[in-house]
This record gives structure tokens, C-alpha cells and sequence, in this order.
């Protein structure tokens, strides 16, 4: 019945973490053996204006970009950067999901300068991302933040 442990790590190397902050509403993925994160966002030491809200914000967040992809290999115990290029329409992800299907990262909805619905497909064949384009007479997800997905049967 209950929840097993698969493996335990100590995070070495370079790591997104290196700086010691916390990076929260992100979103990790297994591939293979990889575990790969994206997104979130990490608070800042220096006071920032916020556009949406006119006032002055200590610690206010600092949004990571889709585009900046972490990987951790459990059979190697190493953090490494994956370098992405693409559509860089949507420069920041936050509070969405993602998952692996085949040969592809999918991510869904989530937070970028405003709650999204929009999907996008990361080829890890040639690491170039892309807007899906969603059937737009198909039953859209509302937009929306803290969000999840899972895959079953090959499907999203």
C-alpha cells in the first residue's frame, strides 16, 4: 500500500539551487533518467515596481524562463543547463505543468505576466520549442495557475 521511496539524491554539481534560493511553482519532468526542471520563480533581494500593482514590493518574484531548462542525471548525480531555442513568445513560466510524451515536453497553462492557457511543445530531438496550436472549437482549459497534467496511453 503506501508511498515507496524510488531514490534518494544529494544535489551536486552546478545546480539551479547553487545560489540558494528557493525556486517555487516550477515544474520537473522525468526523461529517461533525467529529471529535468523548468519554470517557477525565485524571490528577489531588491525591492521592485510592479506594473499590475503600483506599489514597491520587497522580495518581489523574479519569473524564471520556460527556455531555461535544468537536468539532473540520477545515474551521474549532475545538474547541467540545457540550451533551448524556438518560440520565445512566452518568456516566462510559472505555477503550469509539464509533462513527457514520446519524444516531446508538453507545458500547459500556468502563470506568464498573467494566468495562460496556452500550450507549448518542447522536440527533444532538436530542442526547439513551439506554440501548439489548440483546435479552437475544442473545450479549452480555462486560464489558469497551479495547474496539473499526467499522461496515460501516450496522450496529455
Amino acid at each position: 500500500g503506501g508511498i515507496q521511496l524510488v531514490m534518494s539524491y544529494t544535489l551536486t554539481s552546478v545546480s539551479p539551487y547553487a545560489e540558494g534560493k528557493r525556486r517555487m511553482a516550477h515544474c520537473c519532468v522525468m526523461k529517461d533518467s533525467n529529471i529535468i526542471l523548468l519554470g517557477g520563480y525565485t524571490e528577489s533581494e531588491f525591492a521592485q515596481f510592479q506594473l499590475l500593482a503600483p506599489v514597491w514590493q520587497e522580495n518581489a518574484p523574479v519569473y524564471h524562463s520556460r527556455m531555461e531548462l535544468y537536468q539532473y542525471n540520477t545515474t551521474t548525480d549532475k545538474w547541467r543547463l540545457l540550451e533551448t531555442g524556438g518560440c520565445t513568445d512566452s518568456p516566462h513560466f510559472s505555477g503550469g505543468c509539464a509533462a513527457v510524451v514520446g519524444d516531446a515536453l508538453y507545458t500547459l497553462c500556468g502563470f506568464n505576466d498573467d494566468r495562460t492557457n496556452s500550450v507549448y511543445k518542447l522536440d527533444f530531438q532538436t530542442m526547439e520549442w513551439d506554440y501548439v496550436q489548440t483546435d479552437p472549437h475544442s473545450e479549452l482549459p480555462s486560464k489558469r495557475d497551479k495547474f496539473c497534467a499526467w499522461v496515460f496511453e501516450k496522450r496529455l
